[in-house]
């Protein structure tokens, strides 16, 4: 390879040719780079006690700087050449550990680490396919609670001149406008420098890694330098994953003429939260005591159907709706005496005990799995959150989203996802009606302060597509619309199943948009709590499904 033709590539590219095979006067070069640690400064207080993903490590810059902060690190690169000096700068931390890897296939669990960070890497990845799959790689190894933060190289500055010049310019907004384009946004930028040992050092590095002509150009030891810091976008991934779904579906499509007409309908009708409208009255509790209602309430508000349909009495009057028959046993449990909303009490309840609690006409459907939910939560709250689940909010510093990702990282009984032509697609109805209750009870105040509640989803359950089926938004085939009026037991995962829950929540999504096009501003859940509330009059077959997601 000649040398004019490395300097077509990304000199610093992961994939160059330099980059591998003159590891020394990379480290000079990098030793050199932000010789404030504003970077070091902007990462600490994020990865304190974390669990960090240091990727395309290089010769290690932040492990003597962040390790010994963090809980684990992981530093990972492609280049055996770097990570030799990057392993002798970790001799002595104990907390680490350093693995030869492509960034596109990570040796690491899903949904293990705390907080990913890249320092100009994934930008000098000049294969846009490749710079999905490592992002994509990332997302699949961080938390849901976790976040990515790209460091990177921002337009001007004396660097950036010197190494590419005004064209340089239109390539650097190019490459930001990727990021904003594919899940990231701006966290912070700022000047920094580069600080040599000297200005013959400096020629002498920028020559060996850019060229004499480059090289000639420089004046000075020190070089400003100008950083962008991007931060991944709170996502959920829901609606990614159910795309795929509704891209592929066999047995349900969506109609958009009658999804159309139903927008035309909906402004008419006033958002609220279905709730709200409990024959129970939340508002003598305390708040501590509201806050775990809605807690132990979305934990096990699943799969009532039956023959007969489990319904419940509560001071002389019958509740025949699954929902406010388990509200009725909540309240029916505290006039007993039974301190169902305490974390020590929820650890230890037996079949036997929550049997009396759950009592009806018959008992209540997956008995068992809700004895096991009761019993994972309260166990969390005492081992994590000293037996209080404000300490669970507080975590998450009032975002609706970091929010669900402790839950469902906590909780695991809150996981609901399924997979479909062997790809993983998400639902996470009990997690998001979790967040929205809370949001919603305490009116967005006090534990409902929340941020960015609108960008739940839908709650995929039966009754809801049971309505959408009902105003013709969802079209079944012949052959589930014979298994659904029939009554025949959808199983859980099945393709058919699958499709009726993905295809609700991209209808609702498609319904919001719709609206808000019109300048109607509506979340996906407030028309979700619309169709749930008037959904419970209609009386066609809704597809059984025996799970506890819904």
């Amino acid at each position: 390879m000649t040398y004019k033709s490395l300097l077509k590539k990304d000199k610093l590219g992961s994939e160059s040719e330099i980059y591998k095979i003159k590891s020394e006067i990379y480290e000079l070069f990098s030793l050199s780079q932000d010789q404030p640690d504003k970077i070091t400064d902007f990462l600490t207080p994020l990865i304190k006690n974390k669990i960090v993903l240091d990727l395309g490590c290089g010769t290690g810059k932040f492990i003597p700087k962040l390790a010994h902060l963090s809980k684990f690190y992981w530093a990972i690169d492609n280049s055996g050449s770097q990570l030799k000096i990057a392993r002798d700068k970790a001799k002595k931390i104990k907390n680490i550990k350093i693995i030869k890897a492509s960034a596109d296939k990570l040796p690491v669990e899903s949904n293990s680490i705390d907080v990913v960070f890249s320092t100009w890497f994934i930008g000098s990845v000049h294969d846009l396919g490749l710079r999905k799959k490592i992002i994509s790689e990332a997302s699949r190894v961080i938390k849901r609670s976790g976040s990515i933060y790209l460091i990177e190289n921002n337009t001007g500055g004396d660097y950036k001149e010197l190494v590419e010049g005004k064209p340089g310019e239109e390539k650097t907004n190019a490459k930001l406008k990727w990021f904003k384009n594919n899940g990231f946004r701006e966290v912070i930028s700022f000047k920094t420098y580069f600080e040599f040992k000297n200005l013959k050092s400096a020629k002498e590095i920028f020559e060996s890694i850019f060229g004499e002509r480059i090289a000639s150009k420089i004046d000075k030891k020190r070089i400003h330098h100008n950083i962008i810091i991007y931060k991944n976008e709170i996502n959920l991934g829901i609606l990614e994953s159910v795309k795929y779904v509704v891209d592929n579906s066999k047995f349900v499509k969506i109609n958009q003429s009658k999804l159309s007409d139903f927008v035309k309908i909906f402004k008419k009708h006033k958002e609220h939260y279905w709730l709200l409208d409990s024959p129970f009255d939340l508002d003598r509790l305390d708040k501590n005591q509201k806050l775990m209602v809605v807690v132990v309430f979305n934990a096990i508000s699943f799969s009532y159907w039956g023959d007969p349909y489990w319904n419940v009495e509560y001071k002389g009057k019958r509740y025949t709706r699954g929902s406010w028959s388990l509200m009725a046993c909540i309240f029916r449990a505290l006039g007993e005496g039974k301190n169902i909303l305490d974390a020590k009490y929820l650890s230890e309840i037996t079949k036997k005990e929550l049997g009396i609690i759950l009592r009806g006409n018959t008992e209540i459907p997956l008995l068992n799995e809700r004895v096991k939910i009761l019993r994972e939560i309260g166990s969390v709250l005492l081992k994590r959150y000293d037996g209080n689940f404000s300490n669970v909010i507080k975590e998450s510093k009032g975002d609706a989203i970091k929010l669900m990702g402790i839950i469902l990282d906590s909780f695991q009984s809150f996981q609901d996802f399924a997979y479909y032509n062997n790809k993983k697609i998400l639902f996470q109805k009990r997690a998001q009606g979790l967040v929205e209750g809370i949001y919603s009870i305490f009116n967005g105040k006090g534990f409902g302060k929340l941020k960015n509640v609108n960008s739940l989803t839908a709650l995929a359950d039966y009754i809801i597509p049971n309505m959408l089926r009902k105003v013709g938004i969802l079209k079944y085939s012949e052959k589930l619309i014979k298994k659904v009026d029939n009554k025949v037991i959808l199983k859980k995962g099945c393709p058919e199943e699958i499709e009726i829950r993905a295809n609700t929540i991209w209808a609702i999504e498609l319904i919001r948009r719709e609206l808000t096009s019109k300048n109607i501003k509506v979340s996906a859940l407030n028309i979700n709590d619309y169709l749930w509330t008037i959904g419970g009059e209609v009386k066609t077959p809704f597809h059984l499904t025996r799970t506890t997601s819904y």
